[in-house]
Formats: structure tokens, C-alpha cells, sequence
């Protein structure tokens, strides 16, 4: 996809670069003074011709398609071994948590109220 951006931006710059010598010489409508195509006509059937080609690249390639998630059976034996484990029965928490439902805040300056 990205070599057709650069492909296109290649053809776009080369047309801005000679303007005046398509519009001369290779547009197709340099005998039609009212369409004032100034070379617009050879810039669209480059374009084209270049989407026509992949296009039928694109068509003629196989999709594969990959899944995004495979269960093996490691993983499961993973997650048994992880979970059986012996517990320490003689740690206890030495700490208390006390939940207040308002924040401290602590007493203004007096020097803020003159």
C-alpha cells in the first residue's frame, strides 16, 4: 500500500515539475482550448493505469488468514501450577486501615484574612 502512495506522489510531483511540456505535447486534449485541461488528462490515465495494475495484483492473490488467539494446553497447565500453592498460616497482619469519608485539611494561615 505504501509503494502505491509513493508511486502516485512520483507521478503527481513529475507532473507538477513539467507542466508546461505535458500540456503541450502529451495532452490528449490540446486541440480542445475550451476544456482548459493543461495536461490534467495525462496525469488522471497515469493514475489510473497504475490502480488498474494492482487492482488486478490484489485480485489474483491468496488471503490468508491468521488466527489471533491459540489455546494450547501449556498454557492451562501454567495456570494450575501457578495456583496451588501452601499458604503461611502464622503471618498476620500487623496493621489497621480505618476508612474516613472526608479529607483533613488543616487550619488557614491567619496571615491570608488581613
Amino acid at each position: 500500500m505504501s509503494i502505491q502512495s509513493i508511486y502516485q506522489l512520483g507521478v503527481i510531483g513529475y507532473f507538477q515539475v513539467n507542466k508546461t511540456y505535458i500540456a503541450e505535447v502529451l495532452c490528449i486534449n490540446k486541440d480542445k482550448p475550451l476544456l482548459s485541461c493543461h495536461g490534467k488528462c495525462f496525469l488522471k490515465r497515469n493514475l489510473n493505469e497504475r490502480d488498474k495494475t494492482d487492482t488486478a495484483r490484489a485480485l489474483g492473490k491468496n488471503k490468508v488468514e491468521i488466527p489471533t488467539f491459540i489455546v494450547t494446553e501449556a498454557c492451562t497447565l501454567l495456570l494450575r501450577c501457578a495456583t496451588s500453592y501452601v499458604t503461611n498460616s502464622t503471618y498476620t497482619t500487623i496493621y489497621a486501615f480505618t476508612y474516613t469519608p472526608f479529607t483533613f485539611h488543616p487550619p488557614c494561615c491567619p496571615l491570608n484574612k488581613v
